[in-house]
């Protein structure tokens, strides 16, 4: 009886063969799930890069589409050629209309050029301000200029540039906004036999978009950043304001008009790198149409 409970617990016990046999068997099992595991995070952080990368080049391009769409358009005015006020970039500005820290002379008052672009390789910054943060512009990239109107203007814009219009004429004006003009002050030359019509006050907006070596507080990441026209108790400057982090690389050409078209068609291109994995990079573009005036290079 003994004998027979004795080789039944033999016969369902594990030997030592076996035992090391499935604790090898556990130990391969775990390296495989741990390597699988490694695998997984490291695709899911290459694919969280990639997303990234896309929706900051898409930010960017977004950015610069809205603007030059709108650039050239200055209130009621139907032409550019009738502001009063407007100067040649480069060309010393009126006095009245002078921008405190200007990075350029009539940066801000060329409007019969809403948009201009320079293309420059490794010679000097095109710009007498220096590039954000750190002063170090990226050689090789494009700087845009945009210039436009808003519709919004209110008693917080005070000390800003400002556009005056009607439809048939219209000046840039710097000084206390929210001021309706009487109708025998109004802008342009208006028939005698029609009611002359209340001018439209519009915020002046003009950007200098360009690419910089760094981004705040990070050195050798390179941003999108731009010189933007303010206003303030002191009158109207440029400030400069960082857009989108690692954005390396922005190109802008002339493409023909489409057929049956009176605007231009701007390209505007993108090189992004990522903010996770420098050796990760993606370069888009997009057509823009423009609906308001031409684009010119800045020469």
């Amino acid at each position: 009886m003994n004998q027979r409970l004795l080789g039944n617990k033999r016969a369902t016990g594990m030997s030592l063969i076996e035992l090391l046999a499935a604790v090898a068997m556990a130990g391969l099992l775990l390296v495989a799930a741990t390597q699988w595991l490694h695998l997984a995070s490291r695709t899911a952080r290459e694919l969280q890069a990639a997303l990234e990368l896309q929706e900051q080049t898409r930010a960017a391009l977004d950015l610069l589409e809205t603007e030059v769409r709108q650039s050239g358009a200055y209130g009621l005015l139907s032409s550019r050629t009738t502001l009063e006020g407007s100067s040649l970039l480069g060309t010393t500005e009126t006095s009245s209309l002078a921008v405190g820290g200007r990075c350029i002379p009539s940066l801000a008052q060329d409007l019969g050029h809403p948009v201009q672009w320079k293309t420059w390789a490794t010679g000097a910054w095109p710009l007498l301000c220096t590039a954000g943060p750190d002063g170090r512009a990226m050689p090789g990239s494009d700087l845009l200029l945009t210039r436009r109107a808003t519709a919004a203007l209110t008693a917080e814009d005070a000390g800003a540039l400002w556009v005056e219009s009607t439809p048939v004429a219209g000046r840039l004006r710097n000084g206390i906004v929210g001021v309706v003009l009487q109708p025998a002050m109004a802008v342009g030359v208006i028939p005698s036999a029609t009611t002359p019509p209340t001018p439209m006050q519009t915020l002046l907006v003009v950007n200098a978009f360009y690419v910089s070596r760094d981004s705040t507080g990070v050195r050798n990441q390179p941003s999108l950043r731009r010189k933007q026209l303010v206003g303030g108790t002191s009158g109207p400057r440029f400030e400069d304001e960082e857009l989108v982090p690692g954005i390396e690389r922005l190109a802008v050409s002339v493409l023909p008009s489409p057929t049956g078209s009176s605007g231009r068609l701007l390209l505007l291109a993108v090189t992004s790198r990522s903010l996770r994995n420098a050796a990760l990079k993606r370069t888009a573009q997009r057509m823009v149409l423009l609906r308001n005036g031409t684009a010119s290079p800045w020469n």
